[in-house]
C-alpha cells in the first residue's frame, strides 16, 4: 500500500512538471493549451493537495507519538522570545560560502526581515549543494524555524525558508530523520496553507508572486518529506 502511494506521488509530480514545462514553453499537453493548461495545472494542484494531506496526517501522527519519548533537539513548540538585538554599526556582509557565517547572520539580524531572507537565500543555496550538511546542522534549523515564526507576514522570509527546506529535503536520509519532526512539518504546511489556489471559474492566472512561490515551495519539500516517509515503510 505504500508502495502503490508512493507511485502514485510520483505520477502526479511528474505530470505537474510537464503541465508546467509546456506552459513555459507554450506549447500544448494532452491536447490542452493556453487558458484550458493552466485550468487543468490547478485541478492537478488540487489532488496533489488532497493526497500530501492524507498522508502527511498519517505521518504526523506517527511521529508525534514517537516525539513524546525523545530527548531535546526535536523542535518542541514553546513561548517565542523576543528577537535580539542587532549588532551595533552597520549590517556586516555576509559570506554566502561560509555556512558557520551564514547561521551567524541569522542569529545576530533575527529581527531584520529583510536580513532573515537575505540570510535564508544563502542557506538554501547552500542546501542546494550539501543537503545533508546543511539539514544535519540543529542550530540552522531551529534558527530557520524561529525566523519563520518572527516573521510570519514576511512572504521572503516564508519564500527563502521553504526553498531551504525544500534543498534539504532532497536528501531522503535528511527528509526522514530531520524533516519529518512536527516542528518542520508543521512550519511546512502553516506556509503551505497560506496560498489558496484560486478558484478556477473566477481566476484563470497561474498564483505568482513570493506569497505564491512560498506556497509551492512549501507543497514540494512536503512531498519530498512523505515520498521519504513512504519510501522508508515496509514492502
Amino acid at each position: 500500500m505504500l508502495d502503490a502511494g508512493n507511485n502514485e506521488l510520483a505520477e502526479i509530480q511528474q505530470e505537474l512538471q510537464a503541465v508546467k514545462a509546456a506552459l513555459r514553453a507554450e506549447s500544448s499537453y494532452l491536447g490542452l493549451k493556453g487558458e484550458t493548461l493552466q485550468r487543468y495545472l490547478l485541478q492537478l494542484n488540487e489532488k496533489e493537495n488532497l493526497f500530501l494531506s492524507r498522508h502527511l496526517a498519517i505521518a504526523q501522527a506517527a511521529q508525534a507519538a514517537a516525539a513524546a519519548s525523545c530527548a531535546g533537539g526535536r523542535f518542541a513548540a514553546g513561548p517565542l522570545a523576543l528577537a535580539r538585538p542587532p549588532p551595533a554599526g552597520p549590517v556586516r556582509s555576509l559570506d554566502r560560502e561560509d555556512g558557520e557565517a551564514v547561521v551567524r547572520h541569522l542569529c545576530d539580524y533575527e529581527a531584520s526581515a529583510a536580513e532573515a531572507a537575505k540570510g535564508l537565500r544563502a542557506l538554501s543555496a547552500l542546501a542546494y549543494r550539501d543537503a545533508a550538511k546543511v539539514g544535519g546542522d540543529a542550530t540552522a534549523l531551529q534558527q530557520l524555524l524561529r525566523l519563520l515564526a518572527l516573521h510570519p507576514e514576511d512572504s521572503n522570509v516564508r519564500l527563502r525558508g521553504m526553498q531551504a527546506i525544500c534543498n534539504m529535503a532532497y536528501d531522503s536520509s535528511i527528509s526522514m530523520t530531520k524533516l519529518s519532526v512536527p516542528g518542520i512539518l508543521g512550519a511546512v504546511l502553516a506556509v503551505f496553507s497560506t496560498a489558496p489556489l484560486p478558484d478556477p471559474k473566477e481566476d484563470q492566472s497561474v498564483p505568482s508572486g513570493p506569497a505564491a512561490e512560498a506556497c509551492l515551495k512549501a507543497g514540494e519539500a512536503a512531498a519530498r518529506i512523505v515520498a521519504a516517509e513512504l519510501g522508508s515503510g515496509p514492502e
